[in-house]
């Protein structure tokens, strides 16, 4: 009786083993996802157009930044090229990083507005989940890519004498970068960005209205003198990289990049003509403001098999790449 009494006790021990070992290695990996997740360093984003703040996970804020200027079929070089520029940007400005305040926005590390930070889709990020909302296979196979791109340049920044750079990048330029002195490491160079891809050109029509409606908004004093529109608008000097130094509108004198920005241009690289009574046309060459890096001259690049860093050595002077520390003096 007693034999068939520790029998069934062993029995049952054992079935009741089987059956809860699956729950507690759950649990366990439960609470080992929430230890993770809670040491995971996150940024807050401000999304203007739903007007509110979510707080992201670096890795993910990172992923979906760098999914706006690739496909899955560009080239992992091109990715960890991205990956280091996006991730030099976030830890420079990120508080959890010992980042001061950005003055354009001390409440917050980053808005969605590409004007003043990176352009956020946040379609792409569910923060329930924590996980990207990726339906087609190309998206999934660029979501993988990012993160091994990610994993390569595994804390890889760029620094100029020990401090981290603004690291300017557009889609493509006009053949040339642009100079900006306010940053020592900006260089004015040759880029072969038409070399993988045709000019860029892009018109946009500007009527006097539109010209006048939008300037009278920011110079109160704007006034346009009683005569065709023609001799109103003209660009008055280039700069030697060919990007517009100054355009004269009415009375007022613009920088390029301001009358760029005012009337949405695709780039400070653009001509006016003036072949319409009422109205003038304006092409400009590029996308972006054609400082850094170059992605089409990057491109072509690494085709000749340059590496993300030599590319990065092209476009900018005097920097180096290398692991992010937090004491920067």
């Amino acid at each position: 009786m007693k034999r068939k009494f520790w029998v069934i006790l062993w029995i049952s021990l054992l079935f009741i083993s089987f059956y809860s070992m699956p729950i507690l290695m759950n649990q366990s990996d439960d609470s080992m996802a929430e230890m993770k997740s809670s040491t995971e360093k996150q940024v807050t984003v401000y999304i203007k157009k739903e007007r509110k703040l979510v707080t992201i996970p670096v890795q993910d804020y990172i992923s979906d930044v760098i999914r706006q200027f690739v496909t899955s079929t560009d080239s992992d070089e091109l990715i960890q090229l991205l990956c280091i520029l996006c991730r030099t940007k976030v830890y420079k400005y990120a508080a959890v990083y010992g980042a001061s305040p950005n003055p354009a926005h001390p409440g917050y590390d980053f808005c969605d507005d590409e004007n003043c930070c990176f352009a956020f889709d946040s379609q792409y990020y569910t923060q329930s989940s924590g996980e990207s909302n990726l339906d087609l296979s190309a998206a999934y196979m660029l979501s993988k890519k990012i993160k091994k791109s990610l994993e390569a340049t595994d804390e890889k920044v760029i620094y100029y004498h020990d401090q981290l750079i603004e690291p300017f990048f557009c889609k493509s330029n006009w053949g040339h970068t642009k100079l900006d002195l306010t940053y020592p490491y900006l260089q004015s160079i040759d880029s072969p960005d038409w070399e993988v891809t045709e000019k860029i050109e892009n018109e946009t029509f500007l009527t006097k209205e539109t010209i006048y409606k939008q300037l009278k908004k920011t110079y109160v004093d704007f006034q346009w003198e009683k005569i065709s529109i023609a001799p109103d608008v003209q660009v008055n000097s280039y700069y030697e990289d060919g990007s517009v130094n100054m355009v004269q509108v009415g009375n007022q004198l613009l920088t390029g990049e301001v009358f760029m920005k005012e009337f949405h241009l695709t780039s400070p690289c653009f001509e006016i003509k003036n072949s319409f009574s009422n109205k003038v046309k304006v092409i400009s060459y590029g996308e972006g403001d054609g400082k850094g890096v170059s992605l089409a001259g990057a491109k072509v690049l690494l085709n000749r098999g340059y590496s993300a860093v030599d590319v990065i050595d092209y476009y900018f002077s005097q920097v180096s790449v290398k692991n992010f520390y937090f004491n920067q003096e």
